[in-house]
């Protein structure tokens, strides 16, 4: 797995794991040198010692690991925090890491979704399952009649048209008969919303009813697992990775099913 500025408060262990000299990494030190025109000791010095690379170093370093623009902002912090001559100016720039890291894991700012539902919508459409559902589904062209929807779901028709009927009036779809779509809007459910744990139990009994219906493209993992606290964050790390990597295929791939993904990671 490749690492992440994100998973480290010191910038020279990053490195140091960034920089490994064995397998298909060797030489990766050689070439940064070339890259920031140093030499190839005055990275091991600084990366075992006391020397610090400069601002202009950490800004071509950025460069050469090809860092996002957060995680390149990230990575800057890092090495402010190693330089920083005071203890007021070690706690500003942890508290600015703190900030990003927090803002990360939001999973709403990970795949750039704007919208929120009000209270009163999200009450009646995370009540059920079959709102998510039916909305999704309308992206689908198979789906967009609420005949063709009912029969995939096997729920009476009327229940679907009254499903369409909220989604029609909250922008979520459009048309109507067999010419449906679905709306422009994305939306996600917050943290702090009080329907949050009913989202979360809709999709998992959902998830125990797939369990009897098994089927070749379904995948389904649980384990019970010790590691340090610190692991634990990189663990939850990489799910969030996960779930920000998905949106590239998604936005690209043609709609054809509909599937739930379901994630749990959580501390017993």
């Amino acid at each position: 797995m490749s690492q992440s500025a994100f998973d480290f408060t010191d910038y020279k262990l990053y490195l140091c794991a960034s920089l490994e000299t064995s397998g298909e990494k060797r030489g990766i030190r050689t070439r940064l040198a070339r890259h920031l025109n140093c030499q190839t000791a005055f990275i091991s010095q600084v990366l075992r010692g006391r020397l610090q690379f400069s601002l202009e170093h950490a800004f071509k370093i950025n460069q050469f690991l090809n860092h996002s623009k957060d995680e390149a902002h990230f990575f800057l912090l890092l090495v402010h925090l190693a330089r920083a001559g005071s203890v007021d100016l070690e706690i500003y720039y942890k508290q600015q890491m703190a900030t990003m890291l927090s803002a990360r894991n939001e999973i709403r700012e990970r795949i750039s979704v704007k919208r929120t539902l009000s209270l009163e919508m999200q009450e009646t459409y995370y009540r059920s399952w079959l709102f998510a559902a039916i909305h999704i589904m309308l992206s689908v062209p198979k789906f967009r009649s609420a005949d063709a929807i009912a029969k995939h779901l096997c729920v009476p028709i009327d229940t679907v048209i009254n499903c369409l009927n909220f989604l029609r009036a909250n922008g979520l779809a459009n048309g109507a008969n067999s010419n449906l779509e679905i709306g422009a809007a994305r939306i996600h459910l917050s943290k702090e919303s009080p329907y949050l744990a009913k989202h979360h139990t809709n999709w998992r009994i959902r998830a125990l009813t797939a369990l009897d219906l098994p089927r070749a493209e379904n995948l389904h993992y649980s384990s019970v697992i010790s590691l340090s606290r610190q692991d634990a964050l990189r663990v939850r790390e990489i799910f969030l990775k996960a779930i920000e990597g998905t949106e590239p295929i998604l936005q690209k791939s043609k709609e054809e099913d509909v599937f739930c993904l379901a994630m749990d990671f959580f501390q017993i």
